[in-house]
């Protein structure tokens, strides 16, 4: 778990270098039309709530959409999480992606959406809100590296659950 955390931080942080060391020859990509990302990772439960699911977990996520503005990118999310408990979360969110730059690299996500609980027989339903950074590392034409942090909160009938999400994928605009 914490290898992905480190990992993350790093891509996150090597993001400024590598742009600097980008071949010239490569045309700065701008984002247009459909895009999808897919990655996987580790996360973390809160500590409290009626569920008592704290713990660490892995986590992986689809993403796709759509591009209105080469700096805002708007699509579906699925989310899912497990630990070695057997309790499962998950959520499919509309998430927008805001890249401050034209040329992509470091982005902010939000979302909103539905949220799924299973312990042991016991299932919930409910509201999911995501906010998360991360970055699209260039590595060929439209294909990128892209780490995130994500914190998912999910809201059902009684209780609140928060889990922080670490996750590298690959991007393809």
């Amino acid at each position: 778990m914490r290898s992905i955390l480190v990992l993350t931080i790093l891509g996150l942080a090597a993001v400024p270098v590598l742009e600097a060391q980008r071949n010239r020859a490569v045309p700065v990509h701008r984002h247009s039309g459909f895009w999808f990302s897919i990655g996987a990772g580790g996360g973390w439960d809160a500590p409290d709530g009626r569920f008592g699911t704290v713990g660490r977990g892995g986590t992986g996520y689809i993403r796709l959409g759509g591009t209105p503005h080469p700096q805002f990118l708007f699509g579906v999310e699925l989310n899912g999480w497990e630990n070695s408990s057997g309790v499962s979360r998950g959520a499919m969110t509309a998430t927008a992606l805001l890249y401050p730059s034209h040329s992509g690299g470091p982005f902010v996500k939000a979302g909103f959406g539905a949220a799924a609980y299973e312990s042991r027989g016991f299932e919930a339903r409910g509201i999911a809100t995501t906010l998360g950074l991360g970055a699209d590392i260039r590595l060929g034409r439209n294909f990128y590296l892209t780490p995130n942090v994500d914190w998912l909160v999910q809201f059902f009938e009684d209780d609140t659950r928060p889990l922080v999400l670490v996750s590298v994928g690959a991007t393809w605009h």
